[in-house]
């Protein structure tokens, strides 16, 4: 997303209104509204899909790291003598919490009672 003293500033150099410059052309003042309105949706719909693609690789990267760890306890099970916490176990659900942690906190807002 740019600057938006940036934007502003290069507005008022140019001439022309915030409005204008995401639309790409002069905009007459009766159909200013109209296209503020389908700008301010346009912006939505990028955000929101943004959005949803960020959940979806987090959740991606969840189910991995917590497959590895799911891995790591089998081969343990199957194999003791070997030790594969190190490789396998320890890094999986460290990295897989803190991306749990990070996607709940983006998705859930916590409120005090």
């Amino acid at each position: 997303m740019p600057d938006v003293s940036l934007m502003l500033d290069l507005c008022s150099i140019l001439g022309i209104t915030v409005n204008e410059l995401l639309s790409g052309e002069r905009i007459i003042m009766e159909d200013y509204q109209k296209r503020a309105e389908e700008n301010l949706m346009e912006l939505q719909a990028k955000k929101e899909k943004a959005q949803g693609e960020y959940n979806s690789i987090l959740k991606i990267l969840i189910v991995t790291f917590s497959s590895f760890f799911v891995l790591n306890m089998v081969l343990n099970y199957f194999f003791p003598e070997i030790n594969f916490n190190n490789l396998l176990g320890l890094p999986s659900i460290a990295i897989a919490a803190i991306l749990l942690v990070k996607w709940f906190f983006k998705n859930y807002e916590i409120k005090p009672r």
